[in-house]
């Protein structure tokens, strides 16, 4: 890394790390995750600092950045869902076990309907949350979520 990509870098990260880790902990809900995916953020650029340079918009480049591995965070943090299971009684123990969502989803939905319905049930996001994390207007996410969840009603309805 050349001196001018170092100061570029650290200049970056003087003027945008705190609203950085702000934007993310919105999403994640928790400071910890959020200071490191900044943190990750910033190593990613250092190792890709070539491309940082020459990008038209370097602001735009960590904040793509940033988004993807937050993104890929809470997808992480949603399939890492922990389940107890207690040597002595594992069988009873299964009985009190409940499923995630996922398992009550129709098995015909994408797996982009899936993240979405998941994201809004499960996570609780709003839809401008998610419109911000997929980089989407709010109102196209409300279609879109709509349209998923009438898309769930009609084959609900036809297993049964």
């Amino acid at each position: 890394m050349t001196k001018t990509q170092s100061k570029l870098i650290e200049e970056l990260a003087l003027r945008h790390s705190s609203a950085m880790v702000q934007l993310t902990y919105r999403r994640t809900g928790d400071t910890e995750t959020a200071k490191d995916l900044v943190q990750e953020t910033f190593l990613i650029a250092s190792m890709k600092a070539d491309i940082l340079e020459q990008h038209e918009k370097p602001e735009a480049w960590l904040y793509l950045t940033l988004q993807f591995l937050t993104k890929r965070e809470l997808g992480r943090a949603y399939h890492k869902a922990e389940i107890p299971i207690s040597d002595e009684n594992i069988l009873s123990s299964a009985e009190n076990i409940e499923l995630p969502m996922r398992s009550y989803l129709p098995e015909k939905l994408s797996d982009s309907e899936r993240e979405l319905l998941l994201l809004h049930i499960d996570k609780g996001l709003s839809s401008p949350d998610i419109a911000e994390l997929y980089g989407i207007t709010p109102n196209a996410c409300r279609k879109r979520l709509s349209r998923t969840v009438q898309k769930c009603r009609t084959m609900l309805a036809k297993e049964k």
